[in-house]
């Protein structure tokens, strides 16, 4: 039993290399903390909800484990304000270092993004994902990207209903194509989640689209 499942991992995960020589939209960076069937779950999502063709949307296995936020409060709190500003950016670096190679949009999944006992959970609580356009900074803490980029929690993620999923879906690739937060009930971009389906109007779908075509060609013309 323990070499069937191995065998059917690594088929996975040869399935899923050999997808990632198609150009992509987007490209869903699974953490190797987390089982390969998690990015796959994911990228029917993402698949589903942008009405993507097959093949535009690749799972990616990654070799290093991301810590976008490791900094511990504890830790934090005995530093200078400058020397708190680099515990928190210098992961951040590193991370985008790792999500900068590849084809498509780097949609990250992360086993959870601020856990408890990090200081990012001070500052971005019950974080379920992130978005970010190019040069945007996230909420005030100083995180900058020059590339669109979204990540997701799987602890989140695993704990949301399947029209919750897809909400998160559309919030952080929005913001990633630099939607603002949208205060009208039931839109994607709202901060809270509504109730029901969420949507994105037809001015916000066409700057997601935008970003997601613009990928997807510059890809298919580096084949």
């Amino acid at each position: 039993m323990r070499r069937r499942s191995l065998y059917r991992n690594t088929l996975i995960m040869l399935l899923l290399l050999a997808g990632c020589r198609q150009p992509v939209a987007v490209r869903v960076s699974v953490d190797p903390r987390l089982p390969a069937q998690a990015g796959v779950r994911v990228a029917e999502v993402v698949r589903a909800v942008l009405d993507l063709p097959a093949g535009a949307v690749a799972v990616v296995p990654l070799q290093e484990s991301l810590e976008p936020f490791p900094s511990k409060l504890e830790e934090l709190q005995s530093m200078t304000p400058e020397l708190q500003r680099r515990a928190l950016r210098e992961p951040w670096r590193h991370t985008l270092g790792i999500l900068r190679t590849g084809q498509g949009l780097p949609l990250a999944l992360v086993p959870e993004l601020a856990p408890a006992d990090r200081a990012a959970a001070l500052m971005l609580p019950e974080l379920a994902g992130l978005g970010l356009p190019a040069q945007a900074s996230a909420d005030g803490a100083g995180l900058v990207s020059d590339f669109p980029v979204a990540m997701l929690s799987w602890k989140a993620w695993t704990s949301q209903t399947p029209a919750e999923q897809r909400r998160l879906v559309l919030h952080e690739l929005g913001h990633a194509a630099g939607l603002p937060h949208d205060q009208r009930p039931g839109n994607a971009m709202a901060p809270q989640p509504g109730v029901g389906e969420a949507w994105l109007d037809v001015r916000q779908r066409a700057r997601l689209d935008g970003l997601l075509r613009d990928l997807y060609e510059t890809t298919r013309k580096g084949q």
